[in-house]
């Protein structure tokens, strides 16, 4: 009953020490209005983004050698 589409009544199964307590005839209490796939770039991306108005064919600047050295202490710690 709490996400889904049940299509009427529920059922809710809770554990106990005696055995399950199964309640049933649960009406559906969330209702879902919508959704959405949120994405969140990186702070250079940003800039880049920012920096757009200089034309199509701008670049997106390097990454900075203390990130790749970050990323590659990371990598080399996973082996």
């Amino acid at each position: 009953p709490i996400t889904g589409r049940g299509g009427g009544m529920g059922r809710l199964t809770i554990p106990s020490a005696r055995g399950p307590l199964n309640l049933t005839g649960i009406k559906d209490f969330v209702r879902v209005r919508g959704g959405a796939y949120l994405f969140m770039p990186s702070r250079s991306a940003v800039r880049f983004l920012a920096r757009i108005e200089q034309g199509p064919d701008a670049e997106m600047p390097p990454p900075r050698e203390d990130k790749l050295n970050e990323e590659r202490s990371l990598l080399s710690t996973k082996d």
